[in-house]
């Protein structure tokens, strides 16, 4: 996958829009562009893989970043003796 710079571009300044990006197979040392199907049936990747890739090659880190789901403070927490007397309960 390469990132492709389009001669023109009509993205609004500060948008997080992602690169755009060409699909290619080395074969005997040249680039043959392909497109976006034949390159994920080929090998047999899914649309979301591509996306996680995708996002690498925008950053100039190359890594992907650790997973950010359910890290937040406000998680509900239920008082000890509520929970203890739902365990005698249940036993």
């Amino acid at each position: 996958m390469d990132e492709i710079h389009p001669t023109y571009s009509y993205k609004k300044e500060g948008s997080q829009h992602s690169p755009n990006v060409a699909y290619n197979f080395i074969v005997d040392g040249r680039h043959i562009r392909v497109c976006k199907n034949l390159f994920m049936k080929t090998w047999d990747i899914s649309t979301t893989f591509l996306t996680t890739v995708k996002k690498m090659i925008s950053k100039e880190t190359r890594v992907i970043e650790e997973e950010l789901r359910g890290n937040h403070k406000n998680k509900k927490k239920i008082d000890e003796t509520i929970a203890q007397d739902i365990r005698d309960h249940i036993n």
